[in-house]
């Protein structure tokens, strides 16, 4: 072989292994990026830089959706964009991805079904969660509902209520509530009444309770604005309650997002009428 040949194949080997050297370097630059992503948001999460964090999670599944880590990095974005941000419609779809990830072997898909029932939380059940309600025509005066939440744990919790006419305690009712199974429920009795479901957006609609006499519910209006006695409220969805022994009236229940119910209105055809309405509440 002339030497110029000689030359010229040991050039192309060389160019050769240089170029496949710098594609296994850059494969490797890329693995390495993006776990430092991954691994690099999931500490800034965890130290109080949540901006820098989402940030990281979410070039990291721009680059990797398929990635085993992918479920977590959803779930963790999702909390991120609920608690820390407030931002309901990119957690809602992060939480989704999550829940629907049927190759995770962990308990990811299952917490991002419940994190979804509180996406905005229209139903917090955290212990030491307080609401006093009253009726709308006396401010309370004639009549005034204290409730307040107790043993809660694992998206379960007991409600205590006490009913006052006046000055007069008429009633105290236990009652227990759960998240599960994308609803919020209500037991009670030793039967479950769906109280709320997902997605809490106008035209969701469900039977609450059993049989012939299971009462009609319906998300009529999302996006509103509402104000009580205990403040103003924006978000807000209006769930519509009929039953069937009286098709002609119904009942309109406002829940807020981190709240829960602020306001109850009783209906008829052309007739919205106030009957009772928040007047101030506790959180943790």
């Amino acid at each position: 072989m002339p030497a110029f040949a000689r030359l010229s194949a040991r050039f192309w080997a060389r160019l050769l292994a240089a170029g496949i050297g710098f594609w296994v370097l850059a494969i490797l630059f890329g693995i390495l990026r993006d776990t430092c992503d991954f691994y690099g948001g999931r500490f800034c999460d965890e130290t109080g830089r949540y901006g820098t964090a989402a940030t990281a999670l979410e070039r990291f599944l721009d680059r990797r959706p398929a990635d085993p880590r992918s479920c977590e990095a959803h779930l963790r974005l999702g909390r991120l964009y609920a608690r820390r941000f407030g931002r309901y419609v990119p957690a809602m779809r992060h939480f989704e991805a999550a829940a629907r990830d049927s190759r995770s072997r962990s308990s990811c898909p299952l917490e991002a079904k419940a994190e979804l029932l509180n996406c905005p939380d229209y139903f917090p059940l955290e212990n030491g969660r307080s609401w006093v309600y009253g009726d709308t025509a006396s401010g309370g005066r004639n009549m005034r509902l204290e409730v307040q939440v107790y043993a809660a744990a694992g998206g379960k919790a007991a409600q205590t209520s006490v009913l006052f006419a006046g000055q007069k305690r008429v009633s105290v009712i236990t009652k227990d509530y759960v998240k599960k199974d994308w609803a919020v429920w209500e037991l009670a009795g030793g039967q479950e009444r769906m109280l709320l479901r997902y997605p809490f957006a106008a035209g969701t609609a469900w039977k609450s309770g059993l049989g012939p006499q299971a009462l009609s519910c319906r998300i009529e209006a999302d996006g509103l604005q509402v104000k009580t006695v205990g403040g103003a409220f924006s978000g807000c969805i209006k769930v519509r309650e009929t039953d069937p022994r009286f098709p002609r009236s119904w009942k309109f229940d406002y829940f807020a997002p981190g709240v829960g119910r602020v306001k109850t209105t009783v209906g008829a055809p052309g007739v919205e009428s106030p009957n009772t309405e928040l007047l101030r509440y506790r959180t943790p």
